[in-house]
């Protein structure tokens, strides 16, 4: 919908308005005045509306003129399959099979919303999303599309930044998304660009990811290994409790802050989950 509306907005091209459209050589065409046998802007709505007929529709279009839309021979077999799968599944083949592709239920997400997901996630061979070279198993991608479910069922906001910024969803713990780790030589050099680079120095998160934390620098902080290690017992506990459902995400990410900011106790923040 945005493609085609964006052909069939009047733009201004060489100082005169109209439905300007470039080609593939290069050239600009005003489709409000083409000329005999040329591409007009009914022609670009007519195309769309074809293409994205409903399946029974275009069942019916492809068995008529004896090709689909693409221009490839029907058969009943080939017609019936793509006329009764949706449209997300035939998308999910393709990603599936596609290793550019950055994350497979992002796509899915983005296709679903009328957007093009083409570009705009990190591949996988970046986001380890998936491990390379290995097949899929059933179970691994049913655990991957239930986890990503939750994710986006419990907080949208959050579940669209970390797909978006490339961090591997793992679970879901009572409304907290949790993302895997980011890798130690990302941290590493997150530590170094920080001026952070000795053994004195921890890079910690400030709300911690079995939180809900992110892995992106504005969730990171350069802190004492003395201090690090004194968050480790007050984040586990503030885990567990958030896990058996004994306080909410918001209440843990904002006594995790208070503690390391020095506005409340260890003592105060056991109390309250005890």
């Amino acid at each position: 919908m945005m493609t085609l509306a964006s052909r069939l907005t009047p733009t201004m091209h060489k100082g005169e308005w109209g439905f300007w459209s470039r080609g593939a050589t290069g050239e600009w065409k005003n489709l409000g005045d083409a000329k005999y046998g040329e591409q007009t802007g009914m022609d670009v709505f007519n195309s769309f509306i074809e293409g994205k007929a409903a399946p029974i529709a275009a069942l019916v279009r492809d068995l008529w003129v004896g090709k689909d839309f693409s221009g490839q021979p029907v058969t009943p077999r080939s017609a019936i399959s793509k006329s009764f799968t949706p449209f997300i599944g035939q998308n999910f083949t393709q990603f599936m099979k596609d290793p550019n592709t950055s994350s497979i239920i992002g796509s899915l997400i983005l296709e679903g919303l009328g957007f093009s997901s083409n570009g705009g996630f990190i591949p996988n061979m970046t986001s380890k999303t998936f491990e390379e070279g290995k097949d899929v198993s059933n179970e691994n991608l049913i655990s991957f599309v239930k986890t990503y479910a939750d994710a986006l069922g419990s907080d949208p906001e959050t579940a669209f930044n970390r797909i978006f910024t490339g961090q591997k969803i793992t679970r879901v713990s009572n409304g907290a998304i949790i993302v895997e780790r980011m890798p130690l030589k990302d941290s590493t050099a997150v530590k170094k660009k920080l001026g952070g680079n000795n053994p004195t120095m921890k890079l910690d998160h400030t709300i911690p990811l079995e939180l809900g934390g992110s892995n992106e620098e504005s969730n990171l902080k350069l802190v004492t290994t003395t201090q690090w290690s004194s968050y480790t017992a007050v984040e586990n506990a503030l885990g567990k409790a958030l896990k058996s459902g004994k306080i909410k995400k918001e209440e843990a990410q904002k006594l995790i802050k208070d503690f390391k900011n020095g506005a409340i106790k260890k003592e105060d923040v056991l109390f309250r989950i005890k």
